[in-house]
């Protein structure tokens, strides 16, 4: 061999541990260089001993640039590595919180346990209530799913792969039972809201029912009104058919003599007892009146 060969095998060296391209350096291959380089040493004659001392140093020099850049190779890949981990603790972090609450899970299950066919109001209402809270813990759970998928995408070329794949394998599952729980909750809203709806069928026709009930009560006590007027209207008739009687009575009174006089006496006793039991009689169903007017303004 040449001792222009040999320099340019000593070239090709110090290339390799100045520039790699970006790339990561062929280690092996270039350790593999730098050993035929060395026992190429032997095959080489020299012009001087100077010339293989200034070779050697020079082939050394590149030796140690080799392990100065493979040293700062493992540095670097070792503060991606930290990095990378850091990130990745960072995504474990984050994604707890789209994680399902057991506990507040549980107390879902008690109520939604109950059905939901046709319950009372107040029932009804607390299961709205209990889907509300369902509904925001939902929504946090979400919110983290998007800051930890944001995070993700932000860091990831920042990240070795396999820490990409640990990642991706622990927030799938997680997204999909998100969103089975979204399918759920939304099934149970859809379940409470068409009963309330029959709820409210329900009671609206209870509602109905009673209006009319009472527009006929209503009618009944009008008509009832009317009838004790018309009594009114008779009795009235015939207590001044009695005043009329008593009147005369009265007169045939002041003429009458004897028994006779007895007798008009009596009827004249007779006649105010009748007249009394009349307005009596008329009292009772004003007084009626009144209180059935009342009854319906209540």
């Amino acid at each position: 061999m040449e001792s222009l060969e040999l320099q340019s095998l000593i070239l090709e060296i110090e290339t390799q541990s100045r520039n790699c391209g970006g790339e990561r350096p062929d280690w092996q291959q270039i350790w593999a260089s730098i050993r035929f380089t060395g026992a190429s040493f032997k095959e080489v004659r020299f012009e001087s001993r100077e010339e293989r001392a200034i070779l050697w140093d020079r082939y050394q020099r590149a030796i140690e640039s080799v392990k100065a850049l493979q040293q700062e190779e493992f540095r670097a890949r070792e503060r991606f590595k930290a990095i990378s981990e850091e990130h990745l603790s960072r995504i474990y972090l984050l994604i707890k919180y789209a994680k399902k609450d057991d506990l507040l899970d549980g107390a879902l299950l008690a109520f939604g346990s109950m059905g939901l066919s046709l319950l009372g109001k107040a029932i009804s209402d607390s299961i709205f209530g209990e889907l509300n809270n369902e509904r925001d813990e939902l929504r946090k759970r979400s919110d983290a799913l998007k800051e930890t998928n944001t995070y993700f995408s932000e860091h990831k070329s920042e990240m070795l792969g396999k820490h990409k794949r640990e990642a991706f394998e622990y927030i799938t599952p997680i997204r999909e039972e998100l969103q089975s729980d979204w399918n759920d909750w939304q099934s149970k809203m859809d379940e409470a809201r068409e009963n309330r709806r029959l709820e409210w069928e329900v009671r609206q026709a209870k509602r109905e029912e009673w209006q009319e009930k009472h527009e006929r009560w209503i009618e009944n006590q009008n008509n009832f009104i009317e009838t004790l007027e018309e009594q009114i209207v008779t009795l009235g008739d015939k207590l001044e058919s009695r005043h009329e009687n008593l009147s005369k009575l009265r007169d045939m009174y002041s003429n009458a003599k004897g028994s006779f006089e007895e007798r008009v006496s009596g009827w004249i006793d007779e006649c105010e007892e009748q007249i009394s039991s009349i307005e009596s009689k008329i009292e009772q169903k004003r007084e009626k009146i009144d209180e059935v007017r009342a009854k319906i303004k209540e």
